[in-house]
C-alpha cells in the first residue's frame, strides 16, 4: 500500500488506518530498531521498541497536516531505539564473581537466604495488596529503577499524579510491613 494511501485510510477511519500501518511498516521499523538495539538487548525488547515506536507514531501523527508518514515512523523508531538503548546500557550487570558471594553457601546462609525469601514474599503480597496502579508504580520505582517519567509513559499517567501516588504508596506500604514487624 502506497503512502499516500495509508494517509487517506488514516484521515477516514483512523482505527483500520492504524492496522494497516502497522502492517505496512513493522519490518521497517524491526529493521531500525534491531540495528541499534541487537548487540544489548534481546529480541522481545526489540519487539517491544517496534511496538512503542508505531504506537508513539500513530498517537502523534496528523494525518491531515502531514505526507511524510514513513519518515515520520523511522524517525521516531531511531529516537526509541536509541532511548532504549541507553536504557539498557544504563544498568550494568553484575556477575556472581563481582559480588564477593561465595558460590556454595554454607547452611548459615542458607538460613540467611531462607529468612530472605520469606520476608521478601511478605513485602510483595503487602505490595500486591496495594492495588493497582500503585503496586505497578512501586515496582517499576523501586524493582526496575524506572523514574516518574518513565513509569508514567509506561502507565498512560502523568508524572506528577506518579510521584504522589508513589509517596502515597510507600507510604501506606511502610505501615503495612510495621505491623508485620518488617523494616527496609
Amino acid at each position: 500500500m502506497k503512502e499516500q494511501e495509508l494517509i487517506r485510510l488514516l484521515r477516514a477511519s483512523p482505527e483500520e488506518g492504524y492496522k494497516a500501518v502497522f502492517d505496512e511498516y513493522w519490518s521497517y521499523v524491526y529493521a531500525i530498531s534491531h540495528q541499534i538495539l541487537h548487540r544489548v538487548g534481546s529480541r522481545e525488547d526489540i519487539e517491544d521498541c517496534v511496538v512503542d515506536s508505531l504506537c508513539d507514531a500513530m498517537q502523534h501523527f496528523d494525518p491531515g497536516n502531514s505526507n511524510a508518514l514513513k519518515a515520520y515512523i523511522g524517525s521516531t523508531a531511531r529516537n526509541k531505539a536509541i532511548s532504549m538503548y541507553r536504557t539498557l546500557t544504563s544498568h550494568p550487570t553484575v556477575s556472581l564473581e563481582d559480588t564477593g558471594l561465595p558460590e556454595h553457601p554454607d547452611a548459615t546462609d542458607v538460613e540467611e537466604s531462607v529468612e530472605r525469601s520469606e520476608t521478601a514474599q511478605q513485602v510483595m503480597e503487602q505490595i500486591r495488596a496495594l492495588g493497582e496502579p500503585d503496586a505497578a508504580i512501586i515496582l517499576h520505582k523501586y524493582f526496575y529503577g524506572h523514574t516518574s517519567t518513565e513509569i508514567a509513559r509506561i502507565l498512560h499517567m502523568n508524572p506528577i499524579t506518579v510521584r504522589s501516588r508513589c509517596s502515597r504508596a510507600v507510604r501506606k506500604l511502610r505501615e503495612a510491613l510495621a505491623a508485620l514487624d518488617i523494616t527496609l
